[in-house]
């Protein structure tokens, strides 16, 4: 398959990009991820990453060094071409952070696509899940957001602030198999 590319659109209506996780791959492939704005077209963050290695890339609004009002929308891996038996090893996963305005059981919409060439002719495949928004009595904080900073010692080790924004962990593995 040539040009082959992974794209996740952002739900933004709820949620701002937090940390992507592009998982493994069966085969040696180089590729970049791109990024693109609500203000801006597609810009490049990474470069040269190998299919092989996971990688993880901070996509939130600061890491970026986006001005005020600035997010992200849209997140872009292109491989090129690959071979037809091309397949994800390890699961790649998509952290979100869901906005504090976000009601309780607001239903936040991730949509992702897959597709590239064959024989010169697209094929491409589409896919979308639905990420329930359960708050918790915290200060806006999300139950995810509770049980992803307690898993990770920081509820436990003196942190105790909810006024982080809720973290929700998106898997775009169904349509990566």
């Amino acid at each position: 398959m040539d040009d082959f590319f992974w794209q996740i659109k952002v739900p933004t209506d709820c949620a701002r990009a937090g940390t992507l996780y592009t998982g493994t791959w069966n085969t040696r492939a180089w590729y970049k991820v791109s990024y693109k704005t609500n203000v801006s077209d597609f810009r490049q963050i990474g470069a040269d990453l190998l299919s092989t290695n996971q990688n993880q890339l901070d996509l939130s609004a600061t890491a970026l060094g986006l001005q005020s009002g600035e997010y992200v929308t849209d997140i872009r891996l292109t491989f090129g071409t690959v071979p037809a038996d091309f397949k994800v090893t390890v699961k790649p996963a998509f952290y979100l952070y869901v906005m504090p305005t976000v009601t309780n059981g607001y239903k936040c919409i991730t949509r992702t696509e897959i597709g590239g060439k064959i024989n010169d002719e697209w094929q491409t495949a589409t896919a979308t899940w639905t990420t329930n928004v359960i708050r918790k009595n915290c200060s806006g904080q999300s139950f995810l957001q509770h049980l992803w900073l307690k898993k990770i010692g920081l509820l436990d080790g003196g942190y105790r602030s909810c006024s982080l924004l809720s973290m929700v962990l998106c898997t775009a593995a169904r349509l990566c198999h």
